[in-house]
């Protein structure tokens, strides 16, 4: 494992890039790629050393505009699971970043100074939402499907895959161990409020913080012989700094990608890892939408269980099961109650009111033990919305109770 000291100057160009969301005057409402989603699509202008390092779906948006995109809708969706993964009954909308961010410019601004007030404040805000932001990232450009929140060294994962801390090494632990189609990683968020210009020659403080973490880790998996064994996996740390109104500051990405110790997987040995993280995934999941009796036969159902059915565009009709949220949380009513409800609120809240669910193919692959399938991923800002861990965000008028099979 090389340190830090081993990848600067222009060594470490190769292992870190930099997304600026400048002014720059080529930033326009025409430069995103969904204009019908009314700002929700916002434009960041990046720059990545070599060339090479650059993600093809990047390269596929804009192979000559060094632009590349955030999604406050995808965003959400991202929180939305962030938050039932780690707190369980709490669960802000997409709507939230609507609101706080300054409306009518493709960029990506908060209003004012950012949001909170006071110095704390603003850290948790940046922290917080450093999480959400480096959540969607990592999905929209790296194939990241599956996130397990490491919460405690050991961190098992199944009886044959865990995270641990390195003995003797007391930096707090990364925050992720990831998973998408092919890809498995260790994940490390970090968000800034900070002034003063994007870093020109190496990483800022908190992206070398989140090395030192990601590096001060072991994914180990057990081999034949019964023992845990090192096994190296990508470490990506991504490191969001806020652009606000005033005073007027630009905002970039930071991202770094240092490696943890060990030998390679092997081809099934990787899938095999891959389910173990999308398994824990979907029963963190279950358990936040209040079904940890899917996960443990001995525990009882948090909400009574309701089963929806949507259609989403270019994919049909779908079931889910979930429950009625708004931006508290989870409200313990019918959807028939929530229609209601939803009907006795001034108009500008109404869409606050939805329906949060899981769909069940991928509870059913859970249940059955099957291998748990990475799901088309729709963002529809009128309609249901579908993440590719299969989790759905639709208004009440678009979905439709149906019979529980499950």
């Amino acid at each position: 494992m090389e340190s830090l000291s081993h990848i600067t100057g222009c060594e470490h160009r190769k292992k870190w890039q930099l997304y600026n969301r400048s002014g720059d005057s080529r930033f326009s409402p025409e430069s995103t790629s969904n204009t019908s989603s009314v700002m929700a699509v916002h434009s960041i202008a990046y720059r990545i050393f070599p060339a090479s390092a650059c993600p093809p779906a990047l390269l596929h948006l804009s192979p000559a505009g060094h632009l590349c995109e955030v999604d406050t809708d995808q965003v959400g969706l991202s929180a939305l699971s962030e938050i039932i993964q780690t707190a369980p009954g709490s669960n802000p909308l997409p709507l939230l970043f609507d609101e706080l961010l300054s409306p009518g410019t493709a960029q990506l601004v908060w209003k004012g100074s950012g949001p909170g007030r006071g110095v704390e404040i603003r850290r948790a805000f940046s922290g917080l939402f450093g999480r959400f932001f480096a959540r969607e990232y990592l999905e929209r450009y790296y194939g990241f499907t599956w996130f397990s929140p490491i919460s405690g060294s050991p961190y098992n994962l199944s009886n044959r895959l865990r995270v641990v801390r390195q003995p003797g090494r007391e930096f707090d632990l990364p925050d992720w161990i990831m998973a998408g189609p092919g890809v498995l990683a260790i994940g490390e968020a970090k968000g800034s409020h900070a002034k003063g210009p994007a870093p020109t020659s190496g990483p800022p403080g908190p992206l070398r913080t989140a090395y030192e973490q990601i590096s001060r880790v072991w994914v180990q998996k057990v081999d034949p012989a019964g023992v845990w064994v090192n096994r190296q996996v990508k470490g990506w740390g991504v490191m969001s700094r806020w652009g606000v109104e005033s005073p007027a500051r630009r905002a970039y990405h930071c991202v770094l990608d240092p490696d943890t110790e060990g030998e390679p997987l092997s081809g099934e040995e990787l899938e095999e890892a891959i389910q173990d993280v999308a398994r824990s995934h979907v029963a963190l999941l279950l358990d936040g939408l209040g079904r940890p009796d899917l996960v443990d036969k001995r525990a009882s159902p948090g909400f009574s269980p309701q089963q929806v059915s949507a259609t989403i565009e270019g994919l049909g009709e779908r079931t889910f099961i979930g429950g009625i949220v708004n931006n508290f949380g989870f409200l313990p009513m019918s959807i028939d109650d929530a229609r209601a409800v939803q009907a006795s609120l001034p108009e500008r809240l109404r869409p606050t009111v939805r329906f949060l669910g899981l769909e069940t193919d991928v509870v059913e692959q859970y249940r059955s033990g099957s291998v748990i399938k990475a799901q088309p991923f729709r963002i529809d800002a009128s309609g249901p919305s579908l993440s590719s861990d299969g989790m759905m965000l639709a208004p009440l008028e678009r979905i439709d109770p149906v019979p529980s099979t499950i």
